[in-house]
């Protein structure tokens, strides 16, 4: 199974896991949603590096726009399971994720993880091989970037609905991908 989408047992595997709208369609987590073409310049990188990087999820809303040999829209693949969902979580070098399910799994085979564009800062569980980058806090009405301190004097760190935003007037931006490359 694994040779149809050109794995082999000593390939270094890098999976990831951009949430998108097509997962829960629209409604009050949308906030937690990103575009996966913030990640395709660093999963480039990564597949020159000579990984194997494959893109993980239930349901996705575009298809991958790179075209690469080490790169897999596993998502979108005919061999695409439950079961391998886990076996390659469990095998890889390491993960990176926008804050979903798959970002537990992670955890549990105990693969270090890379969160990006992560709106809920209380909410994620930082291990010491993990590294954080969050979505950045735009004010409205100051028309400029919310602080770390800032975004917890106001509790927008524990906002976890579109609703909780626009009341604050605060608009969540994504990372770019120079951050994350």
């Amino acid at each position: 199974i694994l040779k149809t989408v050109n794995i082999y047992p000593q390939d270094k595997i890098v999976t990831f896991n951009i949430r998108d709208i097509a997962f829960h369609g629209f409604n009050s987590d949308n906030y937690r949603n990103s575009d996966v073409k913030i990640i395709e310049p660093a999963i480039e990188i990564l597949a020159k590096l000579n990984y194997k990087v494959l893109r993980m999820g239930k349901k996705v809303l575009n298809p991958l726009s790179i075209n690469h040999k080490n790169i897999i829209d596993y998502a979108n693949s005919l061999i695409k399971s439950e079961l391998l969902d886990l076996f390659f979580i469990s095998k890889c070098q390491f993960h990176i994720d926008t804050g979903s399910g798959l970002g537990a799994v992670a955890a549990m085979f105990r693969r270090p993880t890379i969160f990006i564009n992560f709106p809920e800062i209380h909410y994620v569980t930082i291990h010491p091989t993990d590294l954080f980058i969050p979505k950045h806090f735009w004010s409205i009405e100051e028309k400029r970037m919310l602080s770390f301190r800032e975004i917890v004097k106001i509790k927008a760190h524990y906002f976890s609905d579109d609703t909780h935003f626009k009341k604050a007037k605060i608009e969540l931006v994504d990372n770019t991908p120079n951050e994350i490359s």
